[in-house]
């Protein structure tokens, strides 16, 4: 720091304190841009780490209404859904605690979406109605189907005994 005199004025010739006045700015600039930079930095990451969430669960949300899984080796539950239907929310919301436990390897679960042509012609196909739960084979063939709202233990269960082949 500078001295100070008697009066805490810097002490020096004008041009001195000029000097040192525009060294101070300079350093207060610095620093400001620093302070920007970093922040358009951290948003920066906090903005690519929200597109690849977005990306990842708009996968995940695609593949979740694609009922051409059904029948392909692998056994499948199909949720037909209204999303204007609460208690076909309240099944929809247990169906999704679980879902993730299983890999679609194992036992493909999908959602037929009577608001869409595609999932109200699978359930037209199957005749099945809101808050039903259709249960397929590793070919395609219904094996059974459950209506209404069961718990998530419950259904964990269930999917477990038909991924093993045992519905």
């Amino acid at each position: 720091m500078a001295p100070r005199g008697n009066h805490g004025r810097i002490s020096g010739s004008p041009q001195t304190q000029a000097r040192r006045r525009e060294e101070k700015q300079g350093r207060a600039k610095r620093r400001a841009r620093r302070r920007v930079l970093v922040s358009v930095g951290i948003a920066a990451v906090l903005l690519s780490g929200v597109v690849v969430v977005i990306s990842a669960n708009n996968r995940s949300a695609q593949s979740l209404y694609d009922l051409s899984a059904v029948g392909n080796g692998v056994p499948a539950v199909v949720h037909v859904h209204d999303h204007a239907c609460p208690v076909c929310r309240d099944l929809r919301t247990n169906v999704s605690r679980i879902e993730d436990e299983f890999t679609d390897d194992v036992l493909v679960i999908r959602v037929a979406d009577l608001h869409t042509d595609a999932g109200r012609a699978f359930a037209l196909r199957y005749g099945a109605g809101f808050r039903t739960l259709l249960f397929f084979d590793a070919d395609g063939s219904l094996v059974t189907s459950q209506t209404g709202v069961q718990e998530s233990a419950v259904l964990r269960r269930v999917f477990a005994r038909h991924a093993a082949g045992e519905l």
